[in-house]
């Protein structure tokens, strides 16, 4: 394979400064969480929803997505190697985040965050979470092509890239590939500026579910194909019909048409009404004294 014009990706994974030292995979993480939390602020905003709700959805979401994501890379794609090497289970700063694990984790979090945090239904609160949760995905996805990893088939494409800290079967790359991690990235960008722009203009004019449904639908369909130009993450994988990122990714898509079959059978609009919130906490308050 010819790729005399291929792009060359050697960056190293870790930043130096002074002392100190980071790995771009977490700055891009950070950078994605506080993109996250201004999106999501300004819908809440747009709601008139306490900013005391947000700063609580925020805890609930990144606490829960990393557990989920570490769960779920342990689960999902290499439980026999943590059986074994139990000292690695927490120390996620050695790598191993599954996205899928981070999306089951988020849901059932803001299940209970809506339930009895917020005293809403679950999909009017992920309406206004999902377009975070997406910039974010963006910004990991940024960061997996820092590190060099969960990277693309074999391409003879102009934008076809040599990852030459890939090392495959022992062998480090000289050839390019998709890469997939930018083809996700820009992809959950675009969705998010749609989720968000679509959002900010009729967020209280929509039934509840319907961003959810957009989201869910949208973002997973997308990885569910971009997989067919990804190389597999476990041997294992090669033994199926399917890999486990699609296999994964069947679950929140038909999520996604319950909550567009959900948004169409409400018959109003669900909004946020502060007396009520407020009448509740007061007699949580009065029944704990």
């Amino acid at each position: 394979m010819n790729l005399p014009l291929a792009i060359h990706w050697n960056l190293d994974p870790e930043i130096t400064i002074a002392s100190l030292s980071f790995r771009w995979y977490g700055v891009c993480f950070a950078t994605g969480i506080a993109l996250a939390f201004f999106i999501v602020s300004d819908l809440y905003n747009k709601s008139k929803i306490p900013d005391k709700y947000m700063v609580s959805l925020l805890y609930v979401v990144v606490i829960s997505a990393l557990i989920g994501a570490r769960l779920g890379e342990i689960l999902f794609y290499d439980l026999d190697y943590y059986i074994a090497h139990p000292d690695e289970i927490i120390k996620i700063w050695h790598g191993g985040l599954a996205s899928h694990g981070a999306t089951f984790a988020i849901i059932i979090a803001v299940f209970f965050y809506a339930k009895y945090i917020i005293k809403k239904s679950f999909f009017y609160v992920g309406d206004r979470t999902v377009v975070g949760v997406a910039i974010v995905a963006a910004f990991v996805r940024i960061g997996n092509f820092c590190n060099s990893e969960i990277v693309g088939k074999a391409s003879d494409a102009p934008w076809a890239v040599i990852f030459d800290r890939n090392i495959t079967d022992g062998i480090r790359d000289t050839f390019g590939r998709h890469p997939t991690q930018i083809y996700e990235a820009l992809a959950y960008i675009l969705l998010c500026i749609f989720l968000y722009l679509y959002s900010r203009k009729n967020i209280d004019k929509l039934k509840a579910g319907t961003i959810s449904a957009y989201f869910l639908i949208g973002m997973f369909t997308f990885r569910f194909l971009v997989e067919f130009f990804k190389e597999v993450q476990q041997p294992f994988e090669k033994t199926l019909v399917l890999d486990m990122g699609q296999i994964l990714s069947i679950p929140p898509i038909i999520l996604g048409f319950i909550a567009l079959w959900y948004s169409n059978k409400q018959q109003e609009v669900e909004k946020y009404e502060p007396e009520i919130i407020e009448k509740v906490e007061q007699e949580i308050i009065n029944n704990n004294q």
